[in-house]
């Protein structure tokens, strides 16, 4: 298998946690687009585009998970919602052995 195969699988991978990642970072701040996209190529060492971003924003938003907020300055922020909370914590709740059991099984040596 190929370096490119292998980046592929792991960034599928961690596309599919960026809308629980996104719910979790904002349930600790608000934070702006671009803060968003800084932290998850820290925590991923991949970069997704801000289109990536803005889109998975949206979907959050429309379903009243986050909400944005426009500052004095124009600058637009983003915060989970008490909806947004609940429904993370529910996520946590449902899937955690789950996540577990699965990183355990990928991880065991």
């Amino acid at each position: 298998m190929s370096n490119r195969d292998v980046f592929h699988i792991e960034w599928a991978m961690f596309r599919g946690m960026l809308r629980v990642l996104i719910l979790s970072m904002l349930e600790k701040s608000r934070m702006r687009g671009y803060q968003i996209l800084k932290v998850i190529r820290q925590l991923t060492g991949r970069k997704p585009s801000m289109s990536t971003i803005h889109d998975i924003l949206t979907e959050l938003e429309s379903k009243n998970l986050i909400k944005s907020i426009i500052t004095q300055t124009s600058e637009k922020y983003y915060q989970i919602t008490e909806i947004g909370e609940k429904t993370l914590n529910e996520i946590r709740a449902r899937c955690k052995s789950k996540i577990m059991n699965v990183l355990n099984l990928i991880f065991e040596t």
